[in-house]
């Protein structure tokens, strides 16, 4: 059916908007009963229509930072498992298009800008009908997934204008599951927004576990749960440029500088890359243009010969991971960077904001946790305990999270000396295994090649 002849779906939203206006009010229910009026009229509730001569359309919804899309790739790629026929269509932002472009599990990508941030409730309607008119009403969506542990009405709206007939996601954020400040089905816009609502257990607490729980709870079968890294030998061989100049003979560890947050960022490096340094090894700095100036300042005090910085220009994604992979060790904030170090199996010393003495019963809210080195070996550092302004915020919104004016306080506790012992702690570690295992599967075709020229042609 020709994107022209959905004027009923328009029109629903653009009265509903109206009349919205002229109300000051939003009337859910009356819109999803028109919507779903419409939807069926059009073909998009008929089992029948959606399959007629075709594979049927799946539709994944993830709108995760990079450091979040990378732990999401294991869900992906069960997904493609589960419907190796379907024709897949992956919805992300531009954050995580490079990565997202090289997936050998997704037969189409859709960008959407997800600054939703800079319009009100009913603007962001039409933009996304308009959207979702353009690039999904092509399709006729069985089935659509939101892989994101904490449920966003913004990106579950898109989900549902996609025309999904079954929509499966989450209907509590991390806070609410782990609180019971359980909100009713009448008040919670996601009861109403998918087909299909879930709430993950508590002892659920990694995000790689909990975009797997979701697909298991609609009866999925998972097999593997280990994340994926999609960049090629393009890639790889432009890595391999920019890290000539340092000494092949000596490790190379990735710093990563950078963070979402202002207060999980580092800024006591310099002592600890100096003497890491020393003991023989190379480091690479990485981050973004807001880590451009800390990151000069870092390479001008370091030996020129032994320090790589990529700040500024910042990297794509697919060239950063492709750096990481080449690296022999990560440090650093807990990161984008950080989860593309974990998905090559790289030993990771990870510095976190949270203090040691956090209460427990907020472990399953804690960044900690939630977002700790998945499957690889890893040291965290931490500070003993928070600073006082950071225990009285806990105490005033009942949560566990350092997030201070956001800018560095309680990580900068960590001393640069115990960055240090933690690196000779996992040389050591290093020393006593045979061979680092590498990722079961990385995007590099470069590993292909190098399994290739070692047979008898």
């Amino acid at each position: 059916m020709a994107v022209e002849t959905f004027p009923a779906l328009e029109n629903v939203i653009k009265q509903t908007v109206a009349d919205s206006l002229q109300k000051q009010s939003f009337d859910f229910p009356k819109f999803f009963y028109e919507m779903e009026q419409a939807f069926s009229a059009l073909g998009f509730r008929d089992p029948d229509e959606m399959t007629k001569g075709a594979m049927e359309d799946i539709l994944i919804v993830d709108f995760h930072g990079v450091g979040n899309f990378i732990l999401s790739t294991p869900a992906i790629r069960e997904i493609r498992r589960n419907y190796p026929f379907s024709n897949i269509t992956l919805l992300t932002n531009k954050a995580c298009q490079t990565l997202a472009e090289n997936s050998p599990y997704v037969n189409e990508i859709q960008i959407f800008d997800d600054n939703y941030s800079t319009r009100n409730i009913l603007d962001y309607m039409v933009f996304a009908m308009e959207f979702a008119k353009k690039n999904l009403w092509k399709n006729r969506y069985r089935l659509a997934f939101h892989l994101q542990s904490e449920p966003n009405f913004f990106h579950q709206f898109l989900m549902y204008l996609s025309g999904a007939k079954e929509r499966v996601g989450y209907v509590l954020d991390v806070k609410r599951v782990y609180t019971d400040d359980l909100l009713p089905k009448e008040k919670n816009p996601s009861f109403q927004l998918l087909t299909r609502p879930f709430v993950y257990p508590k002892q659920v607490v990694h995000e790689v576990e909990r975009n797997l729980y979701l697909l298991e709870a609609f009866n999925l079968q998972v097999q593997s749960n280990y994340p994926e890294l999609w960049y090629n030998a393009t890639d790889t061989f432009q890595a391999k440029n920019l890290l000539k100049g340092l000494d092949p003979k000596r490790l190379k560890v990735a710093v990563g500088l950078g963070s979402a947050q202002g207060e999980g960022k580092y800024t006591k490096y310099l002592p600890a890359l100096q003497a890491i340094i020393t003991k023989g090894a190379d480091v690479v700095l990485l981050g973004g243009r807001a880590e451009a100036k800390f990151a000069k300042a870092l390479q001008d005090k370091l030996p020129p010969k032994s320090v790589k910085n990529f700040c500024e220009p910042e990297l794509p994604w697919t060239l950063t991971a492709a750096v990481v992979s080449q690296c022999n060790m990560y440090i650093g904030n807990s990161t984008g960077t950080m989860h593309c170090a974990a998905a090559c199996r790289l030993p990771v010393i990870v510095l976190s904001r949270e203090a040691k003495d956090r209460p427990e019963q907020f472990d399953g809210v804690s960044a900690y946790y939630r977002f700790f080195p998945w499957q690889t070996n890893a040291i965290v550092l931490q500070p003993a305990h928070p600073v006082e302004e950071c225990v009285e915020y806990a105490k005033q919104l009942n949560t566990s999270t350092c997030n201070h004016r956001n800018e560095p306080h309680c990580i900068n506790q960590i001393d640069p000396n115990e960055i240090v012992a933690a690196y000779d702690k996992m040389i050591d570690f290093m020393k006593n295994i045979k061979e680092l295992k590498p990722s079961p599967i990385i995007r590099n075709i470069d590993q292909v090649f190098a399994l290739v020229s070692d047979q008898d042609l």
